[in-house]
């Protein structure tokens, strides 16, 4: 009887062990599938974010372009060019500008929505204001701390040209970084999502939620994020997901994407991450991992339970 008994085992165990196997192989597949969505979870956030930023960029250089052919600001009467700018400021998030002005073709800066100091403020040693001379068109700058607001930010500056194409002088708004990220993202913070702006150095701009003694700082050159972006950027990409530490010390998954506005020449890659602790990235993933090995191991269980009952009733019979 013995024997019978360990070649019903041997039976057993022949037929049930491929199929636990196959079953734990499609179980494993099926998480890394949802870590997968999880990953391109983020990434279409982060595809959003850039869209809505790309949008209000996109906004403030048409701005900028009705402002510049404005027969008020053609005139050069600084009086009336502030009455201007001070409608422009109503119009848009003024929060979110951290000042607009007018520049003429030396880099004088005559008319603003911030009160001009009694010395002339001159700013034809920018990196901006040489862009946009050389190239006349609409430009953004680096990032940099305003001259007149003290304030750092993004200038995206419009040049107006005369008749034969030359420039005359142009119109500068500069974008306060971290509040254009809020603006756009603060309701998702209850997500659990943590927002980055960051430059292609690896220099954070802007972080939701607001730690402001990380702004400035730079990731080392052999961060996650730069190491995947020259990655992804060797196959002409420019998103991605990343599994790196965050500014606050804190492991995290993150998506990210180049923030691209139309018709601009830029002097600043922008990049867009969003990110996620591990642990809430991959909840369901792992969720979905247990309660599939539960019930594999529940009903394995119940073969093993079933077929030894099946095998007493045999052996009495």
């Amino acid at each position: 009887m013995t024997v019978f008994k360990r070649k019903i085992a041997v039976f057993f165990i022949a037929v049930i062990s491929p199929f636990l196997v196959w079953q734990s192989f499609s179980i494993v597949n099926d998480f890394n599938g949802d870590r997968e969505k999880s990953d391109f979870n983020l990434v279409r956030e982060a595809i959003i974010a850039a869209g809505a930023h790309e949008s209000y960029i996109n906004r403030t250089r048409q701005l900028l372009e009705s402002t510049v052919t404005s027969p008020i600001i053609q005139s050069r009467d600084k009086a009336s060019c502030e009455e201007y700018l001070k409608l422009f400021a109503q119009i848009t998030e003024n929060r979110i500008y951290t000042g607009t002005a007018v520049i003429n073709a030396k880099g004088d800066i005559w008319c603003s929505t911030l009160p001009l100091p009694e010395t002339q403020v001159n700013v034809s040693d920018r990196a901006y204001f040489k862009k946009v001379m050389e190239t006349k068109t609409f430009t953004i700058g680096e990032y940099q701390i305003g001259r007149l607001s003290g304030i750092p930010g993004i200038p995206l500056v419009y040049p107006m040209l005369d008749r034969n194409g030359e420039v005359t002088g142009m119109v500068a708004a500069q974008i306060n970084a971290h509040e254009l990220v809020n603006y756009f993202s603060a309701d998702k913070l209850k997500d659990g999502f943590v927002f980055l702006l960051l430059d292609r150095n690896g220099a954070l701009l802007a972080r939701l939620p607001t730690n402001k003694e990380f702004i400035g700082k730079q990731l080392s050159d052999q961060h996650e994020f730069l190491k995947t972006l020259r990655e992804q950027e060797a196959f002409g990409l420019s998103d991605g997901v990343f599994k790196g530490m965050d500014f606050d010390g804190i492991q995290r998954v993150f998506g990210f994407t180049k923030i691209s506005p139309k018709n601009a020449v830029s002097d600043l890659d922008l990049y867009i991450l969003v990110g996620m602790e591990q642990r809430l990235a991959y909840a369901a993933a792992y969720s979905g991992l247990f309660n599939r090995f539960g019930v594999l191991f529940g009903l394995t269980f119940l073969g093993i339970f079933f077929a030894a009952i099946a095998q007493r009733l045999f052996l009495k019979n």
